[in-house]
């Protein structure tokens, strides 16, 4: 590990003609269950995306474990056809995801 203290400063343009960028990512993970002073759980984590284009396509897509099997259970949109001029303004686009499988793989050797 280096012990070092470094600074970044970006300087880009305000608007752009063309996006330059053709995915966009954000990483949510909460290594711990949370709980709230009721005993139910915390909110979970969330990712916000702002100043997005509104006429691109897009696409709400996680990058999980193989061994896991999600769902979303509630979001009133297309997932797979997002394009935000379609959305009503001042709105945000919500999607609640389960855990519906989690395929266990390992090796059982006799001795």
């Amino acid at each position: 590990v280096v012990n070092a203290n470094l600074k970044v400063f970006m300087n880009s343009r305000d608007k752009l003609s063309e996006m330059p960028l053709k995915s966009f990512y954000r990483y949510v993970l909460e290594p711990e269950v949370g709980f709230m002073v009721n005993t139910s759980f915390s909110p979970g984590p969330s990712a916000k995306f702002v100043d997005m284009p509104d006429s691109t396509l897009f696409t709400l897509n996680m990058k999980l474990p193989e061994s896991w099997l999600i769902e979303s259970v509630r979001t009133p949109y297309d997932l797979d056809n997002i394009r935000l001029e379609d959305v009503v303004p001042g709105t945000t686009i919500n999607a609640e995801y389960e855990l519906e499988y989690l395929l266990l793989e390992g090796h059982c050797y006799d001795a």
